[in-house]
């Protein structure tokens, strides 16, 4: 899978790397009105109401999902020594080991990805809205 290819289906939303947060609130609220409306890529996006996962091609050319759970996904498919297997079983052991630091905003709770990736059966999906996650820079 070309970084090319990745990119163009996957959404550079409203999370951000920690830093100043001052000035996100006008686009996390026009995020928040296109997620809300479905508008543009957010017509598409399955991050939150959750993904069932058939294929690698599934993953690579149809689906639309936050760009940090696609690059977690592809990683942990990657790893499977059977090419044709999109078994999600160990998913969410995957993303506990990785161990994304982040907080989530208003609550300012510190927390890692894998406390807000719900996996059940071939099924991921994000358990907050993307908005209101502020990932730790590494």
């Amino acid at each position: 899978m070309s970084a090319e290819r990745a990119d163009a289906r996957t959404i550079a939303g409203p999370t951000a790397s920690r830093g100043p947060i001052d000035g996100r609130g006008d686009a996390v609220q026009r995020s928040r009105e296109a997620v809300d409306s479905k508008r543009g890529v957010w017509a598409e996006d399955a991050t939150l109401a959750g993904l069932t996962l058939t294929s690698r091609a599934q993953l690579e050319d149809e689906l639309v999902i936050l760009s940090k759970l696609f690059r977690r996904l592809a990683e942990y498919l990657a790893l499977d020594e059977n090419p044709g297997s999109v078994s999600l079983d160990r998913f969410a052991g995957f993303l506990d080991a990785h161990a994304d630091a982040l907080f989530t905003v208003p609550d300012g709770h510190t927390t890692t990805l894998d406390t807000l990736v719900e996996v059940t059966g071939q099924t991921a999906r994000l358990t907050v809205p993307p908005e209101w996650i502020v990932f730790a820079k590494k």
